[in-house]
């Protein structure tokens, strides 16, 4: 299995090794399964997650924003 690359970005800061990419859209009854889903994941390296959203049109980012993983 490969190991995660020990690079820094400009700040000192490790640069992700996985970056998961979850668009964010009436996504209210998912969203806190997927982001349990994504904890659960056994990752060899620091993560980073971006989320996609032009409009919010319901709660899902404040459910992102009130869940334990982010």
């Amino acid at each position: 299995m490969p190991t995660p690359d020990s690079s820094k970005d400009n700040n000192g800061s490790p640069i992700p090794w996985v970056s998961v990419v979850m668009p964010i859209r009436k996504c209210r009854a998912t969203v806190a399964r997927s982001l349990d889903s994504l904890l659960r994941q056994k990752v060899p390296g620091q993560c980073e997650m971006i989320f996609v959203c032009d409009m919010p049109d319901d709660d899902s980012l404040e459910i992102i924003r009130n869940h334990p993983l982010v």
